[in-house]
């Protein structure tokens, strides 16, 4: 434990501004400026892992954001989808002969030619 003259000098020299806190007596310190740098140490440990704490939630956040975004596109590709087949179903409906054929003679009065039947078109 260091004597109270090196507490005394350390503490008295110019421009040194040491925060003025009972030295732990399980700690072996020197001096002042030795305790002010352990203390600067505990200083900068404490802002990393508050650093490292916020940079983790902060990134789960996000993380969590990225998923309900996910999620949202996967509903949506999902619809899409659906839609796509029911249109591809309604096309495969709509281009048969057999409802093309039945619409020309029903809605448009078209018969079929007969053999030999030719028309000139303008």
């Amino acid at each position: 434990m260091p004597s109270a003259a090196v507490r005394t000098a350390a503490s008295a020299r110019p421009g040194r501004a040491v925060a003025d806190w009972a030295l732990p007596r399980n700690v072996p310190i020197e001096s002042r400026e030795e305790a002010a740098r352990a203390a600067r140490r505990a200083a900068v440990f404490v802002a990393a892992i508050l650093a490292i704490g916020l940079g983790h939630a902060w990134i789960s956040t996000q993380a969590r954001e990225l998923e309900y975004d996910r999620a949202a596109v996967r509903d949506v590709v999902r619809r899409l989808e659906a839609e796509s087949r029911d249109l591809e179903a309604q096309y495969e409906s709509l281009i048969r002969n057999d409802r093309i054929e039945r619409i020309a003679r029903e809605q448009l009065g078209m018969v079929r030619p007969v053999a030999g039947q030719k028309r000139v078109l303008p």
